[in-house]
């Protein structure tokens, strides 16, 4: 850090230590003997030896002990306390000495700027805390600020540590009124705290909040392990410190990632939740009676366990912990008071030219610079039409780790936010993949014995070129050496952060694959525009992620060689990840495995349900989820969280988890108002995605006679009459299903609530054909394309597809028209299906409920009947 940090120009040539288990481990001993640094080691309790560390350690804790009594905080603030103190401690001015020029702080020593002592309060002194504009509420009664007690400092960006008196948390904030001559811990003790059953909880201190980078896998944060076993040994060492009484405990460190919409981030109140009270006396007051009542039915009980866990998944959702060693402020108490992370990224072209890294810096801008010159992205301007007035851009910045050392990188972005629709753009949609298409393709990969290989192109947005009309000046990037009479750039090409990026670069990907040019003749698909096929080849796209799918390699090659001309594109051979699927094959038996394993892990890790309790189920069969009003709402805050865990496993639901779709689709329907009931249905899914993550989609071909593809396709609709309850727009509506296989694997699945109330069993199996119908016209679209280009011999049209459904007098309803009495107030739209039957593109056939694999997709099964039902779909371990 001296070395590099703070430039100096000697090296550090000796570090004296004592003998703590931490000091003499191999790493630490590696990285010394790295540097050329002398290890010099105390005996054995012979603490003077090492005598101006114990001094530090001892002044610092009377310090922190002083300032934590005339603060009137409890000891559970030690923590914030020794921090504080540190901070102060460094820059104090120490008294002049005899002969001595004037003194200087230990901070103004080191970085050579005068103190900011206008930044300096008293520990524990009341502060108020601006409530953000886009926090407010409408309403004049709606507070401005929230009181609040000083904790302390932050390394960075002048933010304070605040402690929320009302809501029992640590905040870091920047927008701060300072009361110095008040001390609300001494004035109102237990109105700033809980009671003291409270503090048995482990006190969570925030760290200082860390902005999402653009690549996350571009920093390297922290070997887990080491860090874990400087924890383990800081344990007693922290001990130490602790003023008589304070059991050692072991601290919990954290570093904050911001997981606000980008739109949010940056503002200064992001609080880390501890924990939540009422200290409103009028409230609890009126909620005595309905709790006894609750206590008595012994529901409260149940809420209070969904409340716990419920609190312990709302900290880990804001929050990524890292065991970082911020103790080494507390044990080391080196002179910058916190050595968290690193992973402070300039802002902006003037941090990256005042910090210590600019000839890093300055090369990475110049080699950004010249790629878009080469790039031919812009031309030059001596001067902008009148009118019009020039956008601005900015560097983002980035540190990437390598074998080699550290690579700084540069990328320049457009400030989209200041385009206007009309003017500088007009569309701004890009098309993606379905993944029922990747799904499908893989599935006759298989059959077929197909090659599937995979392309990434590299910055995909900087190929396309801008329209005439949407071609905009840009005001010259900072740190840009114009020639002499250049005002401004003429954007030609796109460039990262336009809002037509994504379109513009869809439309130049498409003129190539289907250009005169191109090695093929290559068809864009109707049913789906990211696919393209000729005879013998299909192309499927992503945004800058290809699959090419063909028996012949060398046509594979050719489209390769032709499209590496046209982009930088990074050659990633037989596909194994595509989509957050991962993808495992085995050429010899013709299997393939799709997967999301990885992702449901991260979910899982995501909200502190990694190890929690399995489930044989991802739903309790014996629950109805309902608007139950006994079951208090979850708070505004707990209701984000929710919805992000619905969201987040309604992605698996997408990819390869069909066993998870029903329970999705139902706590979707409570999303706009969920209960502590509703939290504990998706805890319950999530105990059984943790049992269940490494499950996957298992192909298997080997059996299947390629010549049979065009019979292969089949259907399962279900439906389960009126079994929602709920509010009102729900109450009483039934629910569909459908899961379609092609040859015996599973490309297609459905769990949807009916937009109508149906007024019997058969109704609702009518309208749940309908829903599977309209898939099955598509899916059946799709293969028709696909066998075009990869069996040409295909006979067009299909033969029909086999529709199973197990309510007899549905499949009456849909092919003779049964009892016009009872069906004559059926809407029009559920009849179309008829026509199909009798044209031949479906048949209908009846099938056992116990065997109708739809039936899995409308309502909660015991775990022997999911278990079978999802085990023939060939979801496996």
């Amino acid at each position: 850090m001296m070395e590099h940090k703070y430039d100096r120009q000697s090296r550090v040539m000796a570090i004296r230590l004592d003998n703590a288990k931490e000091f003499i481990q191999k790493e630490v001993q590696t990285f010394c003997a790295e540097y050329g640094i002398e290890i010099k080691s105390s005996a054995l309790y012979a603490h003077e030896q090492n005598g101006t560390a114990e001094r530090a350690i001892r002044t610092l804790r009377e310090l922190a002990a002083a300032i934590l009594i005339e603060s009137g905080l409890p000891e559970v603030f030690w923590q914030e306390a020794l921090s504080t103190a540190c901070f102060t401690s460094n820059r104090l001015v120490p008294p002049k000495r005899k002969g001595e020029q004037t003194p200087k702080s230990s901070e103004e020593q080191l970085n050579g700027n005068p103190v900011d002592y206008t930044r300096m309060h008293p520990f524990g002194c009341l502060v108020y805390v601006t409530v953000p504009k886009e926090k407010r509420k409408k309403i004049l009664s709606q507070h401005r600020a929230w009181k609040g007690i000083f904790l302390g400092y932050t390394r960075t960006l002048k933010q304070y540590r605040v402690w929320n008196i009302s809501k029992k948390y640590v905040s870091i904030v920047r927008d701060v009124v300072f009361v110095d001559s008040s001390a609300p811990a001494r004035e109102s003790y237990k109105a700033c705290f809980p009671d003291s059953s409270y503090w048995k909880k482990p006190y969570v201190a925030s760290a200082p909040l860390v902005p999402i980078l653009p690549d996350p896998q571009d920093i390297e944060l922290q070997d887990k392990l080491n860090v874990r076993e400087i924890y383990d040994d800081n344990q007693r060492h922290i001990g130490t410190m602790l003023p008589e009484g304070q059991p050692a405990r072991k601290p919990n460190f954290m570093v904050v990632v911001n997981t606000l919409p980008a739109q949010q981030q940056g503002k200064p109140d992001n609080p880390i939740i501890v924990d939540e009270t009422i200290d409103d006396e009028t409230a609890k007051a009126g909620q005595v009676e309905e709790q006894a009542a609750l206590r008595r039915s012994g529901r409260l009980r149940e809420i209070e366990k969904v409340r716990t866990l419920r609190t312990a998944i709302a900290q880990s959702s804001k929050v990524r912990y890292l065991q970082h060693a911020r103790a080494i402020e507390v044990t080391a108490f080196v002179t910058a008071e916190d050595a968290s992370i690193d992973l402070d990224l300039p802002q902006s072209y003037d941090e990256a030219i005042a910090s210590k890294e600019k000839e890093g810096w300055l090369a990475a801008i110049q080699r950004e610079m010249e790629s878009l010159t080469d790039n031919k992205t812009w031309t030059a301007l001596s001067e902008v039409p009148h009118g019009i007035k020039p956008m601005n851009t900015r560097w983002v910045f980035i540190r990437k780790r390598t074998d080699s050392g550290i690579l700084h990188k540069a990328r320049l972005v457009v400030k989209g936010y200041e385009q206007r629709y009309g003017i500088h753009y007009t569309e701004t949609y890009a098309l993606v993949v379905n993944l029922r298409t990747v799904r499908a393709l893989l599935v006759i990969a298989a059959i077929l014995d197909l090659e599937v290989h995979q392309l990434d192109v590299k910055t995909a947005f900087l190929n396309a070129s801008l329209p005439l009309q949407e071609r905009t000046p840009i005001a010259l990037p900072a740190g840009y050496k114009a020639p002499t009479g250049v005002v401004a750039l003429l954007l030609l090409k796109s460039l990262y952060g336009l809002k037509q990026a994504p379109y513009l670069w869809n439309e130049d990907l498409n003129n190539t694959l289907t250009g005169e040019e191109f090695p093929y003749k290559m068809t864009r698909s109707e049913v789906d525009e990211c696919l393209y096929f000729c005879k013998g080849m299909i192309i499927v796209t992503y945004v800058d992620d290809f699959l090419i799918f063909s028996k012949d390699i060398i046509m594979i090659q050719q489209t390769k060689a032709y499209l590496m001309k046209m982009y930088e594109i990074k050659d990633m051979g037989e596909a194994k990840r595509f989509l957050g699927l991962r993808i495992r094959r085995n050429r010899t038996s013709r299997t393939l495995q799709i997967d999301q394993e990885e992702y449901c892990k991260s979910i899982l890790d995501r909200f502190s349900m990694l190890n929690s309790k399995s489930r044989q189920t991802p739903m309790d069969p014996d629950v109805r989820l309902s608007k139950d009003a006994s079951w208090p709402a979850l708070n505004e805050e707990d209701h984000e969280i929710y919805r992000s865990m619905v969201g987040s496993l309604n992605y698996a639901v997408q990819g390869s988890r069909p066993d998870l779709a029903y329970t999705v689709a139902k706590l979707g329907q409570y999303a706009h108002a969920p209960t502590e009931e509703h939290w504990k249905v998706v805890i319950w899914a999530y105990q059984y995605l943790s049992a269940t993550y490494r499950q996957s989609l298992h192909y298997n071909s080997k059996m299947v006679d390629e010549k049979d593809l065009p019979l292969l396709l089949e259907g399962y609709s279900d439906s389960d009459w009126a079994q929602t309850y709920g509010p009102e727009d729900i109450a009483r509506k039934s629910t569909s299903g459908y899961v379609y296989l092609l040859g015996g694997s599973i490309i297609s699945w459905s769990s949807k609530l009916q937009s109508v109330i149906a007024k019997s069993s058969t109704e609702a199996e009518v309208i749940a054909f309908n829903h599977a119908g309209t898939e099955g016209i598509w899916l059946r679209k799709l293969l028709s394309s696909i066998l075009v280009s990869l069996q040409p011999q295909t006979t067009l049209p299909l033969p029909p597809t086999v529709l199973y459904m197990d309510n007899t007098a549905a499949i009456t309803v849909n092919t003779t028209g049964g009892n016009q009495q009872k069906t004559k107030h059926y809407d029009l739209q559920y009849f179309w299906i008829r026509e199909k039957i009798r044209n031949g593109t479906f048949r209908l056939e009846h099938r056992g409920s116990k065997e109708l694999l739809a039936d899995a997709l409308t309502k909660s099964l015991p775990a022997s009947s999911h278990n079978y039902h999802f085990t023939r779909m060939g979801l496996l371990d």
